[in-house]
């Protein structure tokens, strides 16, 4: 049996892969720990990095997108 996790937004439904999920976020767990480098393009969505200069957490393009979806909705024409 597959499993997925799955996100209720009021208009839609989002299935997503569990296998998708864990690759991304390992994407993510990647840099984090990492001393930032403005020329690798490590957080192209986005994140924090602490007074050292290490990644402290990233954003993932999924993150991204919902929370643009999110402003879209809440502030976007009717």
């Amino acid at each position: 049996m597959r499993d997925h996790r799955r996100i209720n937004e009021p208009a839609k439904t989002i299935l997503l892969n569990e296998a998708m999920l864990r690759s991304r976020k390992r994407m993510a767990e990647y840099v984090v720990g990492q001393i930032y480098d403005s020329d690798k393009n490590q957080l192209p969505y986005g994140g924090a990095v602490d007074i050292n200069g290490r990644i402290v957490w990233a954003v993932t393009e999924e993150e991204d997108k919902a929370t643009k979806e999110r402003i879209k909705k809440a502030f976007g024409k009717k």
